[in-house]
């Protein structure tokens, strides 16, 4: 078999500040799964400044030939040789060879094959994913665009573009697409208000100077009154917008390995350790702090292990790499926060009667968790532990977690009791069996922190899922967040699987109103619902505890009435179990009265509230006439009391008979579709159920 051929690659880098990060990823996915050896690399832009990254950051790339270009357009290529030519557009996930031509083009830029002097010929072989389907906000591989991928597929995509990673090039990217997320949750919400906190207490002083290394978009500092600001970044995007807005203050543009600012009385650090590749680099930014805090210090980092991930980084606790410093005062930990222990350390010759607060006046401060996740289990031991580890690898840490136990005669309650011994963020609550609506208002009361979550014990959820519901609640103001599911062994089939009705139902927006998407009525689980705890707590919604079946829905649709605002995303942030044991999971009732109970209540709420449009009543109703007429064709010898129940909540709907046919409203299935339509049409012609209909 003939070797690869040869192949050159030619980059334009029109706005290096959104491109040099792409570009990194781009060679880095060649370097990993490309199988043409690459003969040239030729980096072209329009300015010398749209170069200046990837001139900083070619060394990641070892030996690789690589040349610069300035001018107004990209050299034309030789057509006797394969070239890739155009901007960074994707980026491989699969070994592939390339040989026949192809081109595609995206919002991040066009990125051709060119073979020989024809255009491209052939369609984009698999193994090639566009950037903008591939990245998430945050600058990571997102779930959506690798399902078909296999978690090793995955994990090599992920490794490659952590060895090229760089600090300037991400955050450039990040702060010119989303300066709405500026470095992530710690400088927005509930962590930037704890951070000005621990800054006016400790560091606000008219006499004396601040040195912010990694000060960023400046929200936590902007407000406050320093008498001296020094701030320094390795993002020109936020040293930019942070002149903006305070043009008074000074700023540096550089790491703490190209420049060396004056010294300050206080030196601040936040969310910056936690970035450092080795430990070495960890080292090196304590002591570049040491040496230029003339009296104060303060930074956060983790004091625990975690899984490091892409831009995060786990190495020595925080406390031990602080204690390595001489000429300083034992370090006092003043507050936490995502997961992080912030630090203070006073230099030993400082003055006791200073004008600056003194660590001693100190009392350690802790935020309550951010997001208090509820699980609910009856007889789930051989799933449970599954759930529980799912949670306790969350990159998002500031969790607490409450297992409510719904009576379980298995092995479950002891299960969840050790898990819970070994992890002080887990709870246990149980008792006898009361049924899922009361468990879950039980978890309810015992919720606090700003988030509240679902998770059934059955079911599991990616490491991220939490903090990419987090990020976006953030980005988006939404007081509700819902992720998207897949399926896992449905109807017996091994692995994942998409759920098409959900991805009809929930489309991807951004703190939109409930009254402007109907199909949020389409969408019955609790659980994957990041709510914000004002909105229950604000309206009191609860569980109706008579329920044990059509519980959610009516709880979800009332959540989506009270809250102000709704985000929704297609990233996968939940795992759904369906397997055969799911069926008799969490005490569920196929009990007809109960059905009917739960469908009255559900249309009770669509026809009453001002929220709802007609097309959501509508939606609602054909969903609801489905369903009841699905129970009387199921149980034709259940009560005649009942029966007549059924057949009243169906002499009630109201909508348009074109709707029974649209396979996108839940509740529809072909086996039923002529049934309903035959007895629809009963009702509007003689004002009640031929019972003939029904057999």
């Amino acid at each position: 078999m003939a070797d690869p051929a040869p192949i050159s690659i030619a980059l334009r880098i029109d706005d290096g500040l959104r491109q040099s990060y792409l570009a990194l990823l781009f060679l880095a996915s060649c370097g990993e799964f490309l199988r043409n050896p690459i003969r040239q690399v030729l980096i072209h832009g329009r300015r010398e400044e749209d170069l200046s990254v990837l001139r900083e950051e070619m060394g990641l790339f070892g030996d690789l030939a690589v040349s610069f270009s300035v001018g107004p357009e990209l050299p034309d290529a030789p057509t006797d040789e394969l070239w890739l030519v155009g901007e960074p557009a994707f980026f491989f996930s699969r070994d592939l060879t390339l040989s026949d031509g192809f081109a595609i083009s995206a919002a991040s830029g066009s990125l051709a094959l060119l073979h020989g002097p024809g255009a491209p010929t052939s369609a984009v072989p698999e193994g090639i994913v566009a950037f903008d389907d591939g990245l998430a906000a945050n600058g990571l591989v997102t779930g959506k665009s690798l399902l078909d991928h296999s978690p090793q597929e995955v994990a090599r995509v992920q490794q490659a573009f952590r060895t090229v990673f760089s600090n300037r090039a991400f955050w450039n990217r990040r702060y010119a697409l989303c300066p709405q997320l500026g470095s992530g949750l710690g400088s927005r919400g509930r962590f930037q208000e704890l951070k000005r906190r621990i800054l006016t207490d400790f560091v606000v002083d008219p006499g004396h100077s601040v040195l912010d290394v990694g000060c960023g978009d400046l929200e936590v500092v902007k407000d406050l009154r320093f008498a001296s600001y020094t701030g320094m970044d390795v993002s020109e995007t936020s040293i930019h917008h942070a002149r903006d807005i305070r043009p008074e203050w000074t700023f540096h543009l550089g790491s703490t390995e190209q420049i060396d600012p004056p010294g300050a009385d206080a030196v601040i650090c936040f969310d910056v350790l936690i970035h450092q590749p080795t430990v070495e680099k960890a080292r090196a930014l304590i002591d570049f702090l040491s040496a230029h805090a003339r009296r104060r210090l303060i930074v956060s980092g983790y004091d625990r292990p975690v899984e490091s991930r892409h831009i995060v980084y786990s190495h020595r606790p925080l406390h031990a790499l602080l204690r390595e410093l001489d000429g300083w005062k034992e370090p006092v930990k003043i507050a936490a926060y995502h997961d992080m222990s912030v630090y203070m350390m006073d230099r030993i010759d400082t003055d006791d009667d200073s004008a600056m607060p003194m660590p001693a006046a100190v009392a350690p401060k802790k935020c309550s968790p951010l997001v208090t996740v509820t699980v609910n289990t009856y007889n789930n031991q051989d799933q449970i532990l599954r759930c529980l580890n799912s949670l306790a690898r969350q990159s998002e840490g500031n969790v607490a977690v409450n297992v409510i136990d719904d009576g379980s005669e298995d092995g479950t309650r002891t299960l969840v009791t050790e898990f819970a011994n070994a992890d002080p963020r887990f709870r246990v609550v149980g008792g006898p069996n009361k049924g899922i609506s009361a468990r879950r208002n039980e978890g309810l009361r015992l919720a606090h922190g700003t988030y509240h979550l679902f998770v059934d014990g059955d079911d599991w959820l990616p490491d991220d899922a939490i903090a990419t519901l987090l990020d976006l609640a953030t980005e988006s103001g939404a007081e509700i967040v819902r992720g998207s599911h897949l399926f896992y062994n449905l109807n017996g089939k091994s692995g994942f699987e998409v759920n098409p009705l959900e991805q009809m139902h929930q489309p991807e927006i951004r703190a939109a109103r409930f009254d402007a998407v109907p199909s949020l009525t389409m969408l019955w689980t609790t659980w994957n619902t990041l709510i914000h705890r004002r909105v229950i707590a604000d309206n009191y919604l609860r569980f109706h505890e008579d329920l044990m079946l059509g519980e959610d829905r009516i709880f979800l649709l009332e959540a989506f009435m009270a809250c102000r605002s709704i985000t929704m995303t297609k990233e996968v942030t939940y795992y759904w179990d369906r397997s055969d044991k799911w069926h008799g999971s969490l005490s569920r009732s196929q009990d007809p009265a109960q059905r009917l109970r739960a469908i009255r209540l559900w249309l009770a709420l669509a026809r009453r509230d001002a929220s709802c449009s007609r097309r959501h009543r509508d939606m609602v109703e054909v969903s609801a006439f489905h369903e009841a007429v699905k129970i009387l064709l199921e149980q034709p010898k259940m009560p005649a009391a009942l029966a007549i129940g059924y057949h009243r909540l169906l002499e009630t709907m109201d909508f348009p008979p074109r709707l029974l046919r649209d396979r996108t409203i839940k509740g529809w299935q072909g086996s039923v579709e002529e049934r309903s339509c035959q007895i629809y049409d009963d009702l509007r012609r003689i004002g009640r159920i031929d019972c003939d209909n029904l057999i």
